[in-house]
């Protein structure tokens, strides 16, 4: 196989995980009304926490700007608080209200069962395998050079609907 064959038999295998997570959340959204990101947001802070947005942000792997985006809309519907920081008032902190707190705690599972299942029957070695390579592809990705173009505030995308957009950057990046 070369070199090219190589990297697009890794691409095609990317695109689909990247197929199988935007279904996974499609799917959420049906069941509980929010999306995956969604899910991860209010599980995140579900248990009384308050994290800056950055800090959301870096654990969630996604642009601030994207999770600003998944922010508004949980504040929205009542699921979630901002403030400022006392100490910095540069920083916004944001925590889950008791209905997003519920919410996350009966929102349906983000992994299909049998992707967990097979997960969890692979040695170990084999996991931390998968892991490995999954990270160093990232780390391949994420060039200094590359623009997250749907985060750019002039983007028509950006428009899009708020699923739309939180499937587009979130799931894809997120899992």
């Amino acid at each position: 196989m070369s070199q090219e064959q190589l990297a697009e038999a890794v691409f095609a295998a990317l695109r689909r995980i990247t197929r199988a997570m935007d279904r996974q959340s499609r799917a959420m959204m049906r069941r509980g009304g929010l999306t995956g990101p969604q899910v991860l947001v209010l599980r995140l802070l579900a248990g009384g926490e308050e994290l800056s947005v950055g800090a959301l942000a870096q654990q969630m792997s996604l642009s601030q700007a994207t999770v600003t985006g998944i922010i508004n809309r949980l504040e929205l519907r009542g699921l979630m608080r901002r403030r400022r920081d006392q100490q910095d008032k540069r920083r916004v902190l944001v925590s889950a209200t008791p209905a997003g707190q519920s919410l996350a705690e009966g929102a349906p599972s983000m992994w299909q069962d049998s992707f967990m299942n097979q997960l969890s029957q692979q040695a170990d070695w084999e996991r931390t395998l998968m892991l490995a390579s999954l990270q160093r592809l990232a780390g391949m990705m994420e060039t200094p050079d590359t623009i997250d173009v749907l985060d750019l505030p002039d983007n028509p995308q950006a428009s899009q609907s708020p699923a739309a957009s939180d499937q587009r950057s979130g799931m894809a990046a997120a899992g």
